[in-house]
C-alpha cells in the first residue's frame, strides 16, 4: 500500500483528488477493523485526502496559546471536509496538560475555542 500512496498523487484527477486515498483504502476496510493514517502537521492535499477517508480524527494538542490558533485552523479544515467530501467525519481532542497549564493556559485555551466549539463543531460534541 505504501507504494500506491507514493504514486497516488502523480496522476490526480483534479475533480476527485480528495477521494484518491479513500478509494485506495476501501478494500482494506474489509480486512482490518482499524486503519490508522498519520499525517504531517500541514493542511495540504494529503491531509484532506486522509480526512475524506477517515471516520474519526484524533487531534493531539497542547494547552498553549499558539496551539489554540493552530487548532482553530484544523477545525476549519474539518468543517470544509464535512461540507465537501466527508459529512460523517467526527473528531476528538487529546489535550496534553502540563502543571503550569492547569493554572492559566487551559482556561485561556477553552475560552478562545468556546465560540468555535459551541457553534461550529459536531452537534454531539459539548464543551464542559
Amino acid at each position: 500500500v505504501i507504494m500506491d500512496v507514493i504514486t497516488l498523487f502523480t496522476g490526480l484527477n483534479a475533480e476527485r483528488r480528495e477521494y484518491q486515498l479513500q478509494a485506495l483504502l476501501r478494500p482494506l476496510r474489509e480486512r482490518y477493523r482499524y486503519l490508522l493514517i498519520d499525517c504531517p502537521p500541514s493542511l495540504g492535499l494529503l491531509t484532506v485526502n486522509a480526512l475524506t477517508a477517515a471516520d474519526l480524527l484524533l487531534i493531539p494538542t497542547q494547552c498553549e496559546y499558539f496551539s489554540a490558533h493552530s487548532l482553530n485552523e484544523v477545525l476549519k479544515t474539518v468543517e470544509y471536509v464535512r461540507a465537501h467530501s466527508n459529512p460523517r467525519l467526527t473528531y476528538r481532542l487529546l489535550y496534553r496538560l502540563h502543571q503550569r497549564a492547569l493554572h492559566g493556559t487551559l482556561p485561556m485555551l477553552l475560552l478562545m475555542l468556546s465560540d468555535f466549539l459551541q457553534h461550529r463543531a459536531h452537534p454531539r460534541m459539548k464543551l464542559h
